[in-house]
């Protein structure tokens, strides 16, 4: 736990060895060779099943921030006040 009691993900192990070789895993360039992650300031995942709203969520919070974002047919939302 952090100072404010709340729950956060430190970082995390990849055993390779358990994974199998076909595996999609195994070919994802970009956790190739990495054995582990620390990460040093707080971070949030979404997690969900495909269509459960993730995107929609991170859309919204980045619109409320005042972000411009693009959804997956190339239009622009704005924040609207």
């Amino acid at each position: 736990m952090d100072n404010n009691g709340q729950l956060h993900i430190k970082g995390f192990q990849i055993d390779w060895d358990v994974i199998e070789t076909d595996s999609y895993l195994q070919k994802i360039e970009s956790i190739a060779g990495l054995d582990q992650l620390e990460f040093h300031k707080p971070i949030t995942f979404f997690v969900g099943e495909n269509g459960s709203g993730k995107s929609t969520l991170l859309e919204a919070i980045a619109v409320a921030y005042g972000f411009s974002v693009c959804n997956d047919f190339g239009s622009w939302r704005r924040k609207l006040l």
